[in-house]
């Protein structure tokens, strides 16, 4: 496949630009030669003194050169050339994204429109670990977004370098991907997980290299500001399965409380006795706060309260035993180890039990 030297027909390439080398010009007429339909390059509010390049671009052969008047961000020029090819170019099949800080080679560019178009996939070129065009100070960004869209993405693949610039788009999702919020670097964060949500299929390839005239040292990323906000951007995405783990600490704490009073006030109640009625008492409170605010659900009631139960069964059997196991091994007046071996085994339980509701009990089948 990387051994195809041109672009497969009416591919489009999107070129976000601000402050752009002299590089580009030869970058682009490079695309063209590759036989790329249009090459569309987004000025995101570049200086009066970079005017020179871009009326340069907009003299060549199938380029279109469109202007932000001032700077909107990455993501916004993103926006921008996608939208134009999907309301202007209905013949254009796949679009491909590359910077126009020549950090990306036209093969690789070549490779991904190619990917794209055979698997009708959304397709990243990722850069090797190591890869000189990953500045030192982009590479702690690059590090945390691949690790929590590990966590947040259901994607078959991992994604180690979700800031990558070299993407390719099959026109029929570009509509999708134009709707996600976000201007900066975050539209890019945005856009793999609209992919996950939609489960748009999502393929990766590993690039060729930097190109040898690459500008190495030619980056707008932001570390700390764009590293938030696209932690912001994950954590929002993640606000469902947040809520849902705020609810099933705040009814353990309940529940806790609740098997301490047993335990503390009712003479000669069972350390099973009080764990299985806390356990009901708070695992009702739980299952109506997860079905009413945390997930929202309105059918499939009886479902996910069978489903709900036997994990919460499952659950409180381990948690039963395990309790009276460490109560009989270290045994003491008052169940004083009872009291607080609980709250070290339900904590490990807790991670077994989220994982649980979330895959199984409460699991969307949209």
């Amino acid at each position: 496949m990387s051994g195809r030297k041109t672009f497969p027909p009416f591919t489009a390439v999107v070129i976000p630009s601000l402050e752009p080398p002299k590089t580009i010009i030869p970058f682009v007429i490079e695309l063209i030669g590759a036989e790329a339909y249009r090459v569309i390059i987004v000025n995101d509010g570049s200086p009066a003194s970079y005017s020179e390049i871009f009326e340069e671009l907009g003299l060549l052969e199938n380029c279109v050169v469109l202007s932000h008047e001032k700077n909107l961000g990455k993501g916004a020029a993103l926006r921008t050339g996608l939208l134009y090819c999907s309301e202007n170019l209905p013949e254009c099949r796949v679009a491909v994204t590359v910077d126009g800080d020549g950090h990306h080679r036209v093969c690789d560019a070549v490779s991904c429109a190619h990917r794209s178009n055979d698997f009708s996939s959304v397709v990243l070129g990722m850069r090797r670990k190591g890869d000189p065009t990953i500045l030192k100070r982009a590479r702690y960004g690059n590090a945390v977004t691949s690790a929590l869209v590990s966590v947040v993405c259901d994607f078959d693949e991992k994604i180690t370098d979700p800031l990558t610039g070299l993407r390719g788009f099959p026109s029929k999702y570009i509509p999708d991907i134009c709707s996600v919020p976000g201007d900066g670097y975050d539209f890019e964060t945005n856009m793999l997980l609209e992919i996950s949500r939609n489960k748009i299929p999502l393929r990766t390839f590993l690039r060729v290299g930097t190109p040898v005239n690459g500008d190495k040292t030619h980056s707008h990323f932001r570390p700390f500001r764009d590293t938030c906000r696209i932690i912001y951007e994950l954590i929002r995405y993640y606000s469902r399965e947040l809520a849902f783990a705020l609810s099933s600490l705040l009814c353990y704490t309940l529940e806790y409380l609740i098997y301490r009073l047993f335990l503390g006030y009712v003479p000669g109640m069972p350390v099973s006795a009080a764990n299985l009625s806390s356990r009901l008492i708070a695992g009702a409170i739980n299952f109506t706060i997860n079905r009413k605010i945390v997930f929202r659900a309105k059918n499939g009631v009886l479902s996910s309260t069978v489903k709900y139960f036997i994990n919460a069964f499952f659950i409180l059997t381990m948690s039963t035993l395990l309790i009276i196991f460490f109560n009989r091994i270290f045994p003491t007046a008052s169940n004083t180890v009872a009291k607080y071996v609980k709250l070290p085994i339900d904590s490990a339980l807790f991670f077994l039990s989220f994982y649980i509701q979330k895959k199984w009990v409460f699991r969307s089948r949209d």
